[in-house]
């Protein structure tokens, strides 16, 4: 592309908006905190259980101290480079009027996808079983709202999680239609009594200990190239196609904290290039300006025994 490499220009202004651009109900930062590294992979020291060993430290006079050996592992983390862009042409910006801004709605929308990607990988990595240390499956066991007890299942995760780390879990993540529904379940309008710290849609928050973050990401089950369907929800010649929850029918119970050496997590989100946004001219394409956002990150599960699934929930 001619003269491209001279014209690329790391866009301050614009990364600033992409930066602090967020959108209103993802999670995905919240169970795999951000992890400053230096190198896109390398290397994570994880610990064992040694500390909860009980061992016999009781020393004979003139004998000599029992060893209490303990554990630890190198693991792999790696990452990737994610990015998109999207061009505004000399033509665009002269029939635009306020108040669209062209190069700050070029750069939420392209951030916006990637944010979404970036829910769906860590909702995908969450609800696998063998992320986790067991998944229960509940059979719509919350459906019937005048006998259900979310506290009964909730409980014996919470319980699972302590006898297998020592910690109290202290997130629990509920897709927002599940949140609407259990509203509706008479144990939890008995708790609703007690409390006047709710969610945005009304749940006790903490429930049971745990804090609530209500997951409301929407989006396709699958990429869809550009065009190949109607994305318009207001041309009823072609409806557009359904979407669904990111984090489907499950809800999530883990102990999460900042990561940190010898520290217990459930996961992290390991990023040697926070995300960022450049702008260059193209002159094959009518001197058009290309927006590019581009972040560099790694979703990985630190301590899988951090989190318990319960599938099916309703």
């Amino acid at each position: 592309m001619v003269g491209r490499a001279n014209q690329i220009h790391y866009d301050q202004i614009l990364t600033n908006v992409s930066v602090k651009y967020q959108m209103p109900g993802l999670i995905a930062d919240r169970i795999f905190p951000i992890v400053p590294v230096k190198k896109e992979s390398d290397l994570w020291p994880v610990y064992d259980l040694s500390q909860f060993q009980l061992v016999d430290d009781t020393r004979q006079d003139a004998d000599i101290a029992k060893q209490a050996t303990w554990g630890w592992r190198l693991e792999y983390y790696h990452t990737e480079q994610h990015s998109l862009r999207d061009i505004i042409t000399p033509r665009q910006r002269e029939n635009i009027d306020a108040p669209v801004d062209l190069d700050i709605d070029t750069t939420e929308h392209l951030t916006r996808l990637l944010m979404l990607n970036h829910e769906r990988a860590a909702a995908r990595i969450v609800q696998d079983d063998a992320n986790n240390l067991t998944s229960i499956d509940l059979a719509n066991g919350w459906s019937n709202y005048l006998t259900a007890s979310p506290k009964e299942a909730i409980m014996a995760a919470s319980n699972a999680i302590f006898t297998a780390t020592g910690m109290r879990p202290n997130i629990i993540v509920i897709p927002s239609t599940i949140v609407r529904r259990m509203l509706l379940i008479e144990e939890i309008k008995e708790e609703r009594k007690y409390t006047n710290d709710l969610t945005q849609s009304g749940l006790p928050n903490p429930l049971w200990g745990l804090e609530v973050l209500e997951a409301t990401a929407v989006g396709f089950s699958s990429y869809i190239p550009p065009g190949a369907v109607n994305l318009d929800p207001n041309n009823p010649a072609e409806p557009p196609p359904q979407l669904s929850e990111i984090w489907g029918n499950n809800v999530w119970i883990g102990y999460v904290d900042k990561p940190g050496l010898r520290k217990l997590t459930y996961g992290a989100t390991f990023v040697p290039r926070q995300r960022n946004v450049r702008r260059y001219v193209d002159p094959e394409r009518d001197n058009g300006t290309w927006i590019e956002v581009d972040w560099i990150y790694g979703l990985k599960t630190i301590a899988r025994v951090c989190g318990v699934l319960l599938k099916n929930v309703m």
